[in-house]
């Protein structure tokens, strides 16, 4: 059985901080590396067979910046 840490809400603030800028950015070349860090971030948080309240605390917030980094990514890939 997979456990979450008790700081898990915290922990994802804290890493997209760093991840945002290598999205938006590219900074050091690093955009494939952060996209697949958000990707699996968020595979765990759908996938997780234990749901607890770190759990829903850190959906809630990837929920809220979802829509803002498709809205960029789309520009970023779709706009010549």
């Amino acid at each position: 059985m997979k456990f979450n840490s008790p700081k898990l809400s915290e922990a994802v603030s804290s890493l997209l901080v760093f991840l945002e800028p290598m999205v938006n950015k590219n900074e050091l070349n690093l955009r494939n590396l952060a996209m697949k860090s958000l990707s699996t971030l968020i595979g765990h948080c759908r996938n997780t067979p234990v749901v607890d309240e770190q759990i829903k605390k850190t959906r809630l917030g990837l929920q809220r910046i979802s829509l803002e980094y498709i809205e960029g990514l789309s520009k970023l890939y779709v706009t010549p």
